[in-house]
């Protein structure tokens, strides 16, 4: 019976802690996420679910803001000269990338199964 118990304690406690925000809060919610990369390095990711508003990107090469709606994102300022991430509009289904060349930010909407493995590979 102890062993039981323990297991189901031990079941609890990793499901709780899986698919946690970067920060350690709340569990991600389910639906499409957009992961952010910078530099080619994992940056962080956010689901399109909820309306997160504004995510400012910094980086010696400039800044990115990105909007978040509740329906997907979008690049809403860039500090770039071209403003191509800017004019691409919003992104919501999976495959489609916001990408700022002079800045090196990608931000590609995946499925959450997609986001969990890439989020795997960097850690491990």
């Amino acid at each position: 019976m102890l062993i039981v118990i323990l297991s189901v304690g031990i079941g609890m406690l990793v499901y709780n802690n899986l698919d946690r925000d970067e920060n350690g809060g709340e569990p991600m919610p389910a639906g499409n996420r957009a992961v952010i990369e910078v530099d080619g390095e994992y940056w962080g990711q956010y689901p399109l679910t909820v309306a997160h508003g504004e995510v400012r990107i910094e980086s010696d090469r400039g800044f990115n803001t990105l909007e978040f709606d509740g329906e997907g994102v979008r690049v809403k300022e860039a500090g770039c000269p071209d403003q191509i991430c800017v004019y691409f509009g919003r992104a919501t289904v999976p495959g489609q990338i916001i990408v700022c060349m002079p800045h090196r930010v990608m931000v590609r909407v995946v499925e959450p199964e997609e986001a969990d493995d890439m989020l795997d590979g960097v850690t491990f």
